[in-house]
């Protein structure tokens, strides 16, 4: 019986020396390299670029004791301005709808009755001859638009992935430059990259173009629409290790 007794205390003598000599070796270990010197910084980059990409949205109206006459001289005045703009861009159907107009409210205790049926049908033309938009609102209002809701400007997929590429790699040279001149400072040596990431590309939605009033006839200049420059950003944070 005694002996099993010091068996047993040996075996804990044992497993405590081993948890020890565990813990020694751990703070021996050399630091990660995640905890090695580093130097973060940030860097940023904006440039204005001109938009490359319109969208026009027109809407012909109608009106009618019959909704379906409304809607019969609606699609025959949609068809001749979707014709009539096809020569600038991709001209598609943005909303199309019926709506009952009732008669004014009357205290009779009787139900309102309808006067007459509104259908509305719009068309949205996207184009990239950027000159050409005010012919394109001259061209679809003389088609049989009666309302011109929307003229944005922004830009292409394209332009966005070329200034996205740019302004990521003018964001990392400011990046470094910053990170030179403040190692400079603190008298020590950079000796590469540790970790990237890009905080952010910032692209503007686009933009309601302003509008001079015109008189639509025949002698009337073409609309003229004012188009501004959009500012792109991007920044970049960066961890450059230090030797």
């Amino acid at each position: 019986m005694r002996m099993k007794t010091d068996l047993i205390h040996t075996l804990a003598i044992i497993f405590a020396a081993g948890i020890v000599l565990v813990g020694i070796l751990g703070v021996l270990e050399p630091q990660s390299s995640s905890e090695q010197r580093v130097l973060s910084v940030s860097g940023d980059a904006v440039r204005s670029v001109q938009p490359d990409e319109a969208t026009v949205t027109f809407s012909v109206i109608t009106e009618h004791e019959n909704a379906n006459t409304a809607r019969t001289q609606n699609a025959a005045l949609a068809e001749q301005v979707v014709s009539a703009l096809a020569e600038y861009g991709t001209v598609e159907t943005s909303s199309f709808f019926v709506t009952p107009i009732y008669e004014p409210w009357r205290n009779d205790n009787r139900d309102p009755r309808i006067q007459l049926y509104r259908v509305t049908n719009s068309v949205t033309v996207t184009m990239t001859d950027l000159e050409r938009v005010g012919n394109a609102i001259d061209a679809g209002t003389t088609a049989g638009a009666n309302q011109v809701q929307n003229v944005q400007f922004s830009l292409t997929d394209a332009t966005r992935d070329a200034i996205r590429t740019e302004l990521l790699a003018e964001a990392a040279r400011q990046a470094r430059e910053k990170a030179d001149h403040l190692a400079a400072g603190l008298d020590v040596r950079i000796r590469g990259v540790h970790s990237v990431s890009e905080s952010s590309v910032s692209f503007p939605g686009p933009y309601f173009a302003r509008m001079e009033s015109v008189a639509m006839d025949s002698a009337a200049p073409s609309t003229p629409i004012e188009a501004r420059d959009l500012d792109v950003r991007a920044s970049v944070s960066v961890q450059f290790a230090l030797r």
